[in-house]
């Protein structure tokens, strides 16, 4: 199974963003800050390793995919 067709249509719509000229994107540190900045209308967000990390307290890195996609 492939995310293809998903992940063009994802690459549109963020392309579309830009058409307006600037937008604010926020760089939430975890999964709950990703979901309050959704909940306020953000269409796009950006990602961070490093303050992911430091949430765990670990430097840059030091969080495997695993732990990443469970929050």
């Amino acid at each position: 199974m492939t995310n293809g067709p998903i992940q063009e249509d994802l690459g549109r719509r963020f392309a579309a963003l830009h058409e307006s000229g600037c937008f604010l994107i926020p760089n939430p540190w975890d999964g709950g800050s990703a979901r309050v900045l959704e909940s306020l209308g953000f269409e796009a967000l950006a990602t961070t390793s490093s303050a992911f990390a430091f949430t765990l307290g670990r430097g840059d890195g030091g969080v495997t995919l695993d732990e990443w996609s469970n929050t």
